[in-house]
């Protein structure tokens, strides 16, 4: 496994590393924990597109503008962050995806600023 820049995902075979989840880019598939989150195509693409810019805010439409091939509401980019939130980061004890307000999204691998989940 090599580790790249702060900003970054550790890389390896195909693989996004942050924290105890692994995104799979070979074969689409997402551990979290050792568990395998079963994400939609557009869950796994947004995850990726966030994986990729770790710690920094993504902006909604950066998100829009990559994800779908037109134009969508932002209420629907929110509902599936919603859907991808309580798969990535329901179930676990800490988070992962923060909402940036009235901007966009982060995820972040360790954050002592956020509040864990309980």
């Amino acid at each position: 496994m090599k580790k790249l820049s702060p900003g970054r995902p550790a890389i390896s075979a195909g693989r996004l590393i942050i924290a105890d989840l692994i995104i799979d880019l070979d074969n689409g598939q997402v551990l979290r924990d050792n568990t395998l989150l079963m994400l939609k195509k557009k869950e796994f693409q947004l995850l990726k597109y966030l994986a990729s810019r770790k710690n920094r805010i993504v902006l909604k439409s950066d998100l829009i503008r990559s994800i779908w091939s037109k134009r969508i509401h932002t209420n629907t980019l929110q509902a599936y962050m919603l859907s991808l939130h309580k798969k990535v980061d329901g179930p676990f004890r800490h988070r992962l995806i923060y909402t940036a307000s009235r901007k966009g999204y982060i995820l972040f691998e360790n954050n002592p600023c956020f509040e864990q989940n309980p």
